[in-house]
């Protein structure tokens, strides 16, 4: 499989729809995070608003119109004589006017969490940081941060409900402690002793629902304004696929990256990871990696004069969910003729090799075995003689 077609297939199915002004792109433009220009960067950077609001539209597109049941997936596919999807997702054209009501209320709705996340919160921590009790979160603000990150990334409702067993003290000691004991060491010169072990233990040790995903993000809105200088990374699906899977556009093949992604992720694009530490401490040096070396070409005088800044960790995330949503994000981009498809539903789960297909027609069949073993076991019962009854 070819570096495109991996892009392709690790990619949910709204980055394929309705891309234009594809002639545009440079053509010693790169991807890869070790050779990507500042300049780059930002001109994806500048596509992050668009694309958020284009992903998460199409999500609250597909809650509004009723979809089919798995049942009548199958029976459609088994009339179809197909293991491929038969149903196409919805799209605006598909909304009537109270549903395009609801769409356009859920959309905004998100925006505003989205700007909490980013801006709103990181500020409110950073003030509390000036008060006697310092900086810590509460509970209400902790599942709204869970909140946010279920509906930008995929909705985990188990780890909601294990994070609402936690007690309101519980959360605002381990907050507490976990902000006060982040490193101020250089991240690049001492990296060991920079990463927040410490920091990440505190929260998912005592905390339920709280792993080092969730707790990098929770150390990630707490240094984002806080201590710039110093700003945690936070493990997402998109920033570990871009920085330390290669999946983007023009990837090149090799047997490492191959490898790696038939492990770490599933037919369907989905990451297949333990999201455990050693996981994060991979993706955190990966972002300071490239953190480093775009933020030295932004001292440079043609970077200051074409009014190309620094970057920060925020900054990578946003553009590494620009990069996996990039067929909806506006940017100018010429893929080959092969990645010109349109793909109205994700890849089928079951993947497309013959061992996958051969599963899929066997669970097709499943209900209709199911319901002629049914057949069959009344017709037997109808055929044996009943037992005569005895009176007494």
């Amino acid at each position: 499989m070819s570096g495109e077609e991996d892009f392709i297939a690790l990619c949910d199915a709204e980055d394929y729809i309705g891309f234009d002004n594809a002639s545009d792109q440079e053509s010693d433009e790169s991807f890869d995070p070790s050779e990507i220009s500042l300049a780059t960067f930002h001109k994806l950077l500048e596509c992050y608003p668009a694309t958020v609001r284009a992903v998460y539209r199409h999500k609250a597109i597909k809650k509004a119109v009723p979809q089919p049941t798995k049942g009548e997936k199958k029976w459609a596919q088994r009339e179809a004589n197909t293991t491929e999807p038969v149903y196409k997702e919805p799209t605006e054209d598909d909304l009537d006017k109270s549903q395009k009501k609801y769409v356009d209320s859920e959309t905004d709705k998100f925006l505003q969490l989205n700007e909490w996340r980013y801006v709103s919160f990181p500020a409110v921590l950073k003030e509390r940081d000036g008060k006697a009790e310092g900086r810590f979160m509460d509970k209400v603000e902790l599942m709204k941060v869970m909140d946010w990150k279920t509906k930008n990334g995929l909705p985990r409702p188990t780890l909601m409900g294990m994070l609402k067993t936690n007690k309101e003290k519980e959360v605002r000691t381990a907050t507490t402690s976990a902000f006060k004991a982040l490193p101020t060491v250089d991240p690049v010169e001492e990296p060991n002793e920079a990463f927040p072990k410490t920091s990440l233990d505190t929260l998912s040790n005592p905390l339920r629902g709280i792993g080092p995903a969730t707790a990098s993000l929770i150390l990630s809105i707490a240094t984002t304004n806080y201590d710039p200088e110093h700003e945690v990374p936070f493990y997402s699906d998109d920033t570990y696929l871009w920085l330390c899977l290669e999946v983007y556009p023009y990837a090149e093949d090799n047997d490492r990256r191959t490898g790696r992604l038939a492990r770490l992720t599933k037919p369907n694009g989905e990451l297949n990871v333990k999201y455990n530490m050693h996981e994060y401490r991979e993706l955190w040096d990966a972002v300071w990696e490239l953190r480093t070396r775009l933020n030295r070409l932004a001292k440079l005088d043609r970077s200051k004069e074409e009014g190309l800044g620094p970057i920060s960790s925020t900054d990578i995330e946003k553009v590494a969910f620009v990069i996996r949503h990039i067929r909806v994000s506006g940017y100018p981009i010429d893929l080959p003729e092969e990645e010109q498809r349109v793909h109205s539903l994700p890849q089928p789960k079951e993947g497309n090799d013959k061992k996958s297909i051969a599963k899929a027609k066997a669970k097709a069949k499943a209900p209709a075995k199911k319901e002629r073993k049914r057949k069959r076991a009344k017709e037997d019962s109808e055929a044996k003689p009943k037992p005569k009854k005895i009176r007494y």
